[in-house]
C-alpha cells in the first residue's frame, strides 16, 4: 500500500511541475483579451494559436474521456484532433517555404555587400562620388527633356508660341 502512495505521489509532483510550466506559457495569452492578443498577432500566428487552442481543448476533453472510463480512440474527438494535427502541418509547411523565401533574399542582400569593398582610398571615394554625380546629372536633364516634351504635347499655344516667335526673328 506505502509503494501505491509514493507512486501517486511522484506523479503527481510530476503533474504539478508540468502544469506551472504550462501555465507559465499561457499566461501571456490569458492574461489579456483573446481579441486584444490576436489583434497584435500576424495571420500566421494567429493561425497558430487558434490551432492550439482547439489541439488544447480537444486533448483537454480526450484525457477526460479516458479519466471516465471512456475509449477516446473511437469517440470524435479522436479525428478532431488528428484533423488539427493535419491543418498544423501544412501551417507548418507554409510558414517554413515563407522562411526559407526571407532568407534566401536576406542571403542575396548580404552577398551584394560583401561583394563591395569594405573601405576605399580617397582617391577610390571622389571617382565613385564624380561618377555618381555624373549620373544623377544625365538623369535630371532626361526627365527635364521629357518634361518639357510632355509639356509641348499637352499644350497647343506652344506651338503657336513658337510660330509667333519666329515670324518675329524672320522681320528683323
Amino acid at each position: 500500500m506505502g509503494d501505491i502512495h509514493q507512486d501517486m505521489k511522484k506523479k503527481m509532483e510530476v503533474f504539478d511541475k508540468a502544469l506551472t510550466m504550462i501555465e507559465k506559457r499561457v499566461s501571456p495569452f490569458v492574461s489579456s483579451p483573446l481579441d486584444e492578443v490576436m489583434s497584435q498577432l500576424t495571420p500566421v500566428e494567429n493561425a497558430k494559436l487558434n490551432m492550439a487552442y482547439g489541439y488544447a481543448i480537444n486533448s483537454l476533453f480526450y484525457m477526460y474521456l479516458k479519466t471516465q472510463g471512456v475509449s477516446p480512440d473511437e469517440h470524435p474527438v479522436k479525428k478532431d484532433l488528428e484533423r488539427i494535427k493535419r491543418y498544423m502541418a501544412k501551417t507548418m509547411a507554409a510558414d517554413k517555404k515563407t522562411q526559407d523565401k526571407d532568407s534566401l533574399s536576406n542571403n542575396e542582400e548580404t552577398a551584394e555587400k560583401d561583394a563591395k569593398p569594405l573601405s576605399l582610398k580617397k582617391e577610390e571615394k571622389e571617382v565613385l562620388k564624380e561618377d555618381k554625380m555624373e549620373e544623377e546629372e544625365k538623369d535630371e536633364e532626361r526627365s527635364s527633356s521629357v518634361t518639357k516634351n510632355i509639356q509641348k504635347r499637352k499644350s497647343p499655344q506652344s506651338n503657336s508660341k513658337k510660330k509667333r516667335k519666329n515670324k518675329k526673328k524672320r522681320k528683323r
